[in-house]
């Protein structure tokens, strides 16, 4: 299941807006239209498609104030806030059609901790041949900037500090805050571009279909995997307590849970669907 989708056209100079959000304030740079939808050494501009990463959405049941509410709309988008979802799950399915950029529009702010996102693809049965061309720029579309092309960039090595060519079967870019390879701006918008560099073979679509995942990783001084993504973005303090009580709320009713199993079990012969029946902690957030 992917996002919403709105087919576009390169813009002119004169249509750079600001974004604005209470921690960033940024403008497109100005020069942005020469390089929207266009493929290096191909001398082809695709049509670019903006998209939208997940967005997340708290559970009631667990109490969430207001407070932690503003706080999480001012951070959707945030390369911050969790691992890049594309639908409602982990790792979900994307037809990237040939002669199309697809744009996800990311974001900036100001962090405690260094931060990288690995957004990467792979294909799946079914899905075509050839290879894929990735890049996170702050121009929609752009693979050609020379803040994201190296200079010693040839037509067999597209490789760039924010650029990257790979085949359906493993391909991806990294980037982040104080990331070793693409170091991102606080407080500044940016994209995501990925398209169908070569078609070598069709699969059951127009273009290539990815299986899209983020294996992100935040570098704070103790690594507990359930605490990894909180005190990431700075001054979200309700945020992150309303989900620190929330797992703790979510951890309380995992032990009842297994108490009541074991109950469930007793001493009699086990037939494996005691605990069938027995609620499980509802999920804290969930994705749109």
């Amino acid at each position: 299941k992917d996002q919403k989708s709105t087919n576009t056209t390169p813009i002119a100079n004169n249509q750079n807006t600001n974004t604005q959000t209470q921690n960033t304030t940024t403008t497109p740079p100005t020069n942005c239209a020469q390089y929207e939808g266009v493929i290096p050494f191909k001398g082809e501009r695709y049509q670019i498609v903006d998209r939208v990463f997940g967005k997340m959405v708290l559970n009631p049941v667990y109490g969430f104030s207001a407070e932690a509410q503003r706080d999480l709309d001012l951070m959707q988008g945030d390369i911050g806030l969790s691992p890049f979802r594309i639908g409602a799950d982990a790792n979900s399915r994307v037809e990237i059609p040939s002669n199309t950029v697809l744009s996800y529009k990311i974001k900036t702010t100001d962090y405690n901790f260094p931060l990288s996102h690995n957004v990467s693809g792979s294909s799946h049965p079914g899905s075509g041949e050839g290879r894929i061309l990735w890049s996170v720029s702050e121009c929609r579309g752009d693979f050609t900037s020379p803040k994201v092309m190296s200079s010693q960039s040839t037509y067999a090595d597209i490789y760039g500090p924010c650029v990257s060519l790979g085949s359906q079967i493993a391909s991806g870019i990294v980037f982040g805050y104080e990331a070793s390879n693409c170091r991102l701006e606080k407080n500044k918008t940016y994209y995501v571009n990925v398209a169908v560099y070569d078609l070598v073979k069709n699969g059951n679509g127009s273009g290539i279909s990815l299986d899209i995942g983020d294996p992100a990783q935040v570098y704070k001084p103790t690594q507990i995997v359930n605490e990894q993504w909180l005190d990431v973005i700075k001054n979200k303090t309700a945020f992150y307590n309303d989900m620190r009580s929330a797992q703790r709320q979510s951890s309380a009713e995992a032990q009842r849970r297994v108490q009541a199993c074991r109950s469930a079990i007793g001493t009699g012969v086990r037939t494996g669907t005691e605990c069938s029946s027995l609620p499980s902690p509802a999920s804290i957030f969930s994705w749109q």
